[in-house]
């Protein structure tokens, strides 16, 4: 289990179901289960919580929302979530689910899905908005990468695709950062080896926006991201008077050579057509 205040994300390739247009759909098709699967609510008041694969085919999550089961199932290019009803972003669970054994990434995956289509009667279908988002561009024009941005050492790609959702063997990057994955501790993020979809991805939240790769950039990249807790020009989220930190839109300039550039796109997102609370086990 992942340290409280510690959140350790291993990334995988963004998953086929994003890649087709999907039906409504339960995602209850014949495919790859849980062998047993606990859920019970959380009422310890707590506001940290961890989610993710453990060895030995298992998925555990403690005292998180069910939105970030969902997204741990439907991994695609953005996370936003749609016509979710208010509990399932604030009701917290544990879930502790097994598997007969080591599987890979797209299987376990698999199996969230058919666990939210089982327990919680999720109907899910992805749909195309045009929306305001940022794209993540190079911020010099002679393309000079940050100070904290290079290329991975590790083959990513590889690593990505044979690696069991259980994690890997392998030690941390100098930077603290997983294989291959990423840290997050505060407002400061460990990448040991994303590409710039994925970093884009993880920063949207934090933008106020949905964020779109638009940098060029192929490969996997290492790479130290700091910024203040409030992101300085988000409408609505004031600066933490008390964090010096540059905001993100400055961090990523500075640390990275990167840039956030205001448009609108057509976004991929996730709408939700039926959820019900689970039974209790």
């Amino acid at each position: 289990m992942h340290h409280v205040g510690l959140v350790v994300v291993l990334l995988a390739s963004i998953s086929s179901v994003w890649a087709q247009s999907l039906p409504s759909t339960s995602s209850s098709a014949v495919g790859p289960t849980f062998e047993v699967a606990l859920i019970k609510p959380n009422k310890s008041g707590a506001t940290n919580g961890s989610a993710g694969p453990q060895p030995g085919g298992r998925w555990v999550m403690v005292n998180a929302p069910v939105a970030r089961l969902i997204r741990a199932a439907y991994p695609g290019p953005t996370s936003q979530v749609i016509g979710a009803p208010a509990w399932v972003n604030s009701d917290r669970y544990d879930i502790a689910a097994k598997a007969e054994g080591e599987v890979t990434v797209g299987q376990m995956e698999a199996m969230l899905r058919a666990l939210l289509a089982d327990r919680f009667k999720l109907v899910v279908r992805v749909e195309s908005r045009e929306q305001e988002v940022y794209a993540l561009a190079l911020a010099r024009t002679d393309r000079r990468l940050g100070p904290e941005l290079r290329l991975a050492t590790l083959d990513c790609a590889q690593f990505v695709e044979l690696r069991p959702a259980s994690g890997s063997n392998l030690p941390p990057r100098a930077n603290g950062a997983p294989p291959c994955g990423l840290s997050a501790d505060g407002r400061k993020l460990y990448s040991g080896g994303l590409t710039m979809a994925q970093l884009a991805r993880n920063i949207s939240s934090a933008a106020g926006r949905v964020v779109i790769d638009k940098t060029g950039l192929n490969g996997y990249y290492e790479f130290t991201l700091e910024y203040a807790a409030r992101p300085n020009n988000v409408a609505g989220l004031p600066d933490d008077p008390g964090d010096n930190r540059p905001s993100l839109f400055t961090a990523l300039q500075e640390q990275l050579g990167l840039k956030l550039e205001s448009q609108r796109a057509p976004v991929d997102v996730l709408v939700i057509e039926r959820i019900e609370r689970p039974t209790e086990d």
